[in-house]
Parts: C-alpha cells; structure tokens; sequence
C-alpha cells in the first residue's frame, strides 16, 4: 500500500493594504454645444436662381460658391446668399433632405426659406457663418485666410 503524504498548511495570507478613496469626479459641462457635421442649405444666386446643395462645412461651401469655384452652376452666378440651411444628423438624411427640397417648386422653395428667415434659424446660421471682408472667411471664431 502506498503511504499518503501529509498535506501541508496553507501559508498565511499577506494583508492587503486597503485601497485609497477614489476622488470625487466633478462633470465636465461642454464649453461649446456639439455642432451638426452635415448641413442642407439654399442659396440664391446673382440672378436670382436658387441653388439647393449639402456640405460638412457650411461657411466653407458658402464662400467657395461666392469666390466662384463652389458648383458649376454657381460659377457664373456668383455672388451668392445664404437663404436656407438645416442641419442633418448624417450623410445620408442630408443627402435624402437635398433631394426632396430639389424636387419642390420654386414657390415652395422661397417659402421654406422665408419661413426660415422668420423663425429666426437663421439666427444659428448667421453665428456659424461670418463674413470679415471679402478675403477671411470665420467659422465660429476660428479665422482663416481663403
């Protein structure tokens, strides 16, 4: 028969150091609200055309249609004027609002815009979009040259 082998005792457990107290996480409140990435906007051109596109950047697009190097429908009909914008939670829902505004008559299209100009949503768009001079263009308060 085989001899069994004593067990041997268990070692005794080292003493854990209790854990620091955690400090006390204050909220951190944005300093600036999150701006939509996708815009849907209206613009209407020198001779009085309108011109229904979407960007990411909505300052950006706008002077790029005024300076005559946005679409090629605005080229020869520069400058142009902000009339309507929205802002879209995607591509895709942008892409879908410019298609539906494009399909709409010209009388619809001016009363969108005119009820976006009394509803004060311009207003957003107007804080967003700043012109100084003719050569800076100001997003925010972020400036820089064309």
């Amino acid at each position: 028969m085989k001899s069994v082998k004593p067990i041997k005792p268990a070692e005794p457990v080292k003493s854990v150091k209790p854990a620091k107290p955690a400090k006390p996480v204050e909220p951190v409140e944005p300093t600036e609200p999150v701006k939509p990435l996708n815009w849907v906007y209206m613009v209407e051109c020198r001779d009085g055309t309108l011109y229904t596109g979407w960007t990411t950047d909505l300052a950006k697009r706008v002077a790029a249609h005024s300076a005559g190097r946005g679409a090629k429908y605005t080229r020869s009909r520069a400058p142009v004027r902000l009339v309507y914008a929205e802002a879209c939670a995607g591509k895709s829902a942008a892409l879908r609002r410019e298609a539906a505004i494009k399909k709409l008559p010209r009388a619809q299209k001016l009363a969108l815009a005119a009820g976006w100009q009394a509803e004060g949503e311009a207003s957003q768009a107007e804080d967003d979009l700043i012109f100084v001079e003719e050569r800076y263009v100001c997003y925010s308060k972020n400036c820089r040259k064309k």
